[in-house]
């Protein structure tokens, strides 16, 4: 029953306001929030996407910021499921928080690994043409470097952005800002131009 319950919520997702669910919109996401723990793929599969189409409304936004931000340990951890519809869609929901208020954006950058694992998947995928997961990590990247507190976090990994800056045009520009709000943050670059 959950596993066909899960696919009809991931199916009609992006068509639901959660605030006029004729239940307790937290415990409807909470328990959403709670598959992201599955060890089964198919009900996390359907958490994941569940949750990425509910970012479709506006009207969402507070509710999933609120909740989403107290689960970015689990999210973080999922940036590296062996499932690329787990990845992508929790990349997904990375780039509509880090596109929120600048302690979000911090909140991400604190994360253990996290910026670690977002480099390490804009690196997989410098020169492969339109690759959905590099665009989202450079503009995750992008929007957390918006944040003067998220420098400390980003700097260890400048060598890396600028390889990746000088080898995938794909991505270069983003990137070329993340290095340029870096650099103008009054930070000093770890290499030598």
């Amino acid at each position: 029953i959950q596993k066909n319950t899960l696919e009809i919520i991931s199916n009609t997702s992006k068509f639901v306001q959660v605030k006029q669910l004729h239940c307790e919109p937290h415990l409807f996401l909470n328990k959403l929030i709670t598959l992201l723990n599955s060890e089964n793929t198919e009900d996390l599969e359907s958490a994941v996407e569940s949750l990425r189409h509910l970012i479709v409304f506006q009207e969402n936004e507070v509710i999933l910021e609120e909740l989403l931000n107290n689960c970015l340990e689990d999210l973080n951890k999922l940036l590296i499921s062996p499932s690329i519809e787990v990845r992508e869609g929790v990349l997904e929901l990375f780039c509509f928080l880090s596109d929120l208020k600048m302690s979000t954006r911090v909140a991400i950058a604190r994360q253990p690994k996290c910026v670690m694992r977002l480099i390490a998947l804009l690196s997989s995928g410098v020169g492969k043409k339109n690759d959905k997961i590099t665009k989202l990590c450079a503009l995750i990247l992008s929007n957390v470097s918006l944040a003067p507190a998220s420098k400390s976090y980003l700097l260890p990994y400048e060598r890396d952005l600028f390889i990746v800056a000088a080898t995938d045009e794909c991505v270069s520009k983003i990137i070329c800002n993340v290095l340029g709000d870096l650099d103008n943050l009054g930070a000093e670059p770890s290499f030598k131009h």
